[in-house]
């Protein structure tokens, strides 16, 4: 197998940390929401997305957690035609599973027991977001979805 064709034009150049903030109250038994939110930017031949994942607790119980991580991309050649796809669907979730060890490490060494956020299928986001049906139609470089679990001290 020849692996020069199988290497893709949009290459990841870059990860980084850029955003971590974590709070937490004394005790910790409640249900949490999970807000997603990607950003892209672009410069020429590079662009960079952005998953921000913000985890707030539903009940009376303090805690709170927002953690953004940032991958740098670049094309080699011409951009190819389904580099919208690749940025709101598949550098997502490249870079997600950074957010999520993370969140996981953090908790831990918060005293917890580790808090794993749930494993989320980007495609599906993407066509629930921007779908014909949605009346609330989100900007094209930004996407907003939401999620409820529970986590039990």
């Amino acid at each position: 197998m020849n692996i020069d064709k199988a290497t893709s034009t949009i290459q990841l150049t870059q990860i980084y940390l850029k955003e971590s903030i974590f709070k937490r109250g004394d005790s910790l038994n409640a249900s949490f929401s999970l807000k997603i939110n990607t950003h892209t930017k672009r410069d020429g031949n590079k662009f960079e997305v952005s998953v921000n994942v913000v985890l707030e607790s539903k009940e009376d119980t303090f805690f709170a957690c927002s953690v953004t991580t940032t991958g740098l991309f670049s094309i080699n050649g011409e951009f190819p035609k389904d580099q919208i796809t690749f940025e709101r669907i598949n550098a997502p979730a490249i870079i997600y599973p950074y957010v999520r060890h993370h969140i996981r490490n953090l908790s831990i060494e918060s005293g917890l027991n580790p808090i794993l956020i749930p494993i989320v299928n980007f495609e599906n986001l993407y066509k629930q977001d921007f779908s014909p049906s949605n009346k609330k139609k989100r900007l094209p470089k930004t996407k907003v979805s939401v999620f409820a679990f529970i986590y039990h001290q």
